[in-house]
């Protein structure tokens, strides 16, 4: 009697060994909530972090194929490339990928692009190329001697620049150069700036314009209503006017014709 109370026979202690933890296979499943084996380990890993196959996946976002980064962006104006913040060298080939309701141009192996221009803009380049082309390019009431034309894609050396005007002296163009590449800087350019019209910076252009030898760039300003006159002086611009309004002016080198400002400006 003593002996049963105080110690259970193998059917008993199992019995108890069940109460308070399950034989083999049943420890099997009690041990899976504390220590999955190998399976469960590689679900909880899916939880906290990729599994092998998922990783590369993951690392897409921080290291871009090469086509993506090479490709301009009209926001930052910009030719980015991949591979730890570096830039690669933009092309000609990067230019051709910028949509055409964009303005692209290439300086020192960088591409800026620019929003297509408004109607301010327009008008004002569009207007002045009329009060010019007339006596100058038609010789109509004016001297003639001079080849206009409107947003020409000047290639100047690696250069790749697009003013809104360009002329060249007939002397030096006598007749149009073939296909769409300006290879010869124009005498005369105009540049019509907006706050939002360009991407390249205007100090940046005439640094440029100055290396490749163009006489006279006149700068119209629609928002102001501002026409400036520079000409090369060695190898920096100086500003020989500044008309404003609606002024009746002779500006270099179209100074043998008088131009309307109010016209230009559409007024």
């Amino acid at each position: 009697m003593n002996t049963e109370s105080s110690g259970a026979s193998a059917p008993a202690q199992q019995e108890t060994s069940e109460s308070s933890g399950a034989p083999g296979p049943a420890q099997q499943e009690t041990h899976e909530p504390s220590g999955a084996p190998e399976p469960a380990r590689q679900e909880n890993s899916e939880s906290s972090g990729e599994t092998e196959p998922a990783r590369p996946e993951t690392r897409e976002p921080s290291g871009a194929p090469e086509a993506v980064p090479q490709e301009a962006s009209p926001e930052t104006g910009a030719a980015d490339a991949g591979g730890g913040g570096e830039k690669r060298k933009a092309t000609y080939a990067d230019l051709e990928t910028v949509p055409f309701d964009h303005v692209a141009e290439l300086v020192e192996g960088e591409l800026y692009v620019s929003p297509h221009p408004g109607a301010a803009h327009m008008v004002t380049a569009t207007e002045l190329f009329g009060e010019l082309g007339g006596p100058f390019s038609k010789g109509r009431g004016g001297p003639g001697g001079w080849r206009l034309m409107f947003e020409p894609e000047l290639h100047l050396g690696e250069d790749v620049l697009v003013p809104d005007l360009g002329g060249w002296l007939r002397e030096r163009m006598p007749q149009p150069q073939g296909g769409e590449t300006l290879r010869l800087a124009p005498d005369w350019l105009c540049e019509v700036r907006t706050a939002t019209s360009r991407a390249l910076s205007w100090e940046t252009k005439l640094r440029l314009y100055a290396r490749a030898g163009v006489r006279h760039v006149w700068r119209a300003d629609p928002e102001t209503r501002t026409l400036e006159v520079l000409r090369l002086e060695g190898t920096d611009y100086q500003l020989l006017a500044s008309h404003q309004g609606e002024s009746r002016v002779h500006a270099e080198p179209f100074e043998a014709h008088e131009l309307d400002l109010g016209l230009i400006w559409d007024e």
